[in-house]
């Protein structure tokens, strides 16, 4: 779940695989929009703080994805991962910029709007 700085909304995620954005000036109950395109639960979503309409999406189908809320469509995804991705966050000091974290023990540094071939992945959690 994540607040969009810009405007009065929020965006959910759950094991439905779907994206929920709330304009919480109007109905609670009903979404305002739907973002469909992973497979597996979405586990986490974060809005980007240098644009209002970016939003950012992990998910245990092994991919992060990046939307854009105006057209309701991903305009970029990254399949890097072996294992669920559970985390990410856009960097405050890089724009477009996003760190993303997974069960394979890697964290992956990206621009959202660069071609796969330019993520960065690190092993950061290994066993000794």
């Amino acid at each position: 779940m994540d607040f969009n700085k810009y405007e009065n909304y929020v965006a959910t995620s759950s094991t439905d695989n779907i994206i929920k954005i709330f304009d919480l000036r109007a109905r609670v109950d009903q979404p305002m929009m739907f973002l469909t395109g992973h497979t597996l639960a979405v586990r986490k979503v974060k809005f980007s703080p240098y644009h209002a309409n970016i939003l950012a999406s992990s998910s245990y189908d092994m991919s992060i994805k990046v939307w854009d809320c105006n057209t309701q469509s991903p305009i970029n995804s990254f399949d890097q991962h072996s294992e669920f991705v559970t985390g990410l966050d856009f960097n405050l000091f890089v724009e477009n910029q996003i760190a993303a974290a997974s069960w394979d023990k890697t964290a992956s540094v990206f621009s959202i709007a660069d071609a796969k071939q330019n993520v960065e992945q690190t092993p950061v959690h290994m066993t000794a």
